[in-house]
């Protein structure tokens, strides 16, 4: 009688672990005219068929971690704790083709160790594993669409409930050291990190970074052949056409033209340097 006990409670919680609810999102560079994003979607729903999975983007620029890292980093937090987060860019590019899994502030990310979880990480604490991919059975899948035949089972896994522990053992991220603003000589420099839908320019330059090394001080913002000496709090509060700097709701500084498309009619493209020179 106890083992028929047994035998049905490991039944009964394995029903659940199948069908227990989870949020899976999807940030890639795959775009939307192809097969590969609903290829990635079903796989993940026969794995795990209760899964909700929302689309952050498939628009991001080919092979852009930063700008993957950013869109990721800018919505991850508006979900519930202990959603899993699968970054699908560059995987075939990781230099070692490994994969990790990062907890941070209770949200699971499963991505290539090509640098992308470390801008979402930033100075924050965090647990991060490399994947054992033999002891989970996922070393023939190759090198070919890793989003789906390596990312997605590992999400599946996590939307399961499979603890950390059994997916592989601690690791450190690998650092990504081209993203963070430099400062030398009274003057800031960034990068365009990201273009929008309405093409705006938005920087790696944080408000508060730009507020510590301000001061006092007044300030020219230069790009290509652009150069503004405020920041504004709202579009209105310039002309139509009029360019603009101003600090988005991520608390990004952004450059925007109003009604216009500052990435079209000022010629900015992702990686583009701009500076913040500071004088008395």
């Amino acid at each position: 009688m106890w083992i028929t006990l047994f035998c049905f409670n490991a039944k009964i919680n394995n029903f659940w672990k199948k069908f227990r609810m989870a949020i899976i999102t999807l940030t890639t560079d795959l775009g939307t005219r192809d097969h590969y994003v609903a290829s990635l979607k079903g796989t993940l729903l026969a794995l795990h068929p209760a899964t909700v999975i929302v689309d952050v983007t498939h628009e991001i620029s080919h092979f852009n971690t930063m700008e993957a890292a950013f869109v990721l980093k800018s919505a991850y937090h508006k979900f519930p704790a202990g959603s899993i987060h699968l970054l699908g860019v560059d995987p075939e590019g990781s230099r070692h083709n490994r994969t990790l899994v990062m907890e941070l502030r209770g949200h699971f990310f499963v991505a290539p160790d090509n640098g992308v979880l470390s801008l979402i990480r930033e100075d924050e604490s965090c647990v991060s594993i490399a994947i054992d991919e033999e002891k989970l059975g996922l070393t023939g899948s190759g090198r070919a669409f890793l989003a789906q035949n390596r990312l997605a089972p590992i999400a599946a896994r996590l939307a399961a409930g499979t603890p950390l522990t059994e997916l592989g053992e601690p690791h450190a991220i690998r650092e990504y050291l081209w993203g963070a603003p430099i400062y030398t000589g009274n003057v800031l420099r960034g990068v365009i990190q990201h273009l929008d839908h309405f093409g705006n320019a938005i920087t790696n330059l944080r408000k508060s970074t730009f507020i510590e090394y301000k001061g006092d001080r007044s300030f020219q913002i230069i790009i290509r052949n652009l150069r503004l000496q405020r920041i504004v709090s709202s579009y209105g509060d310039v002309s139509k056409g009029e360019a603009l700097a101003i600090f988005s709701d991520n608390d990004h500084l952004e450059i925007a033209i109003r009604e216009g498309s500052a990435a079209q009619l000022l010629g900015i493209n992702i990686q583009n340097m701009l500076t913040v020179e500071f004088y008395e």
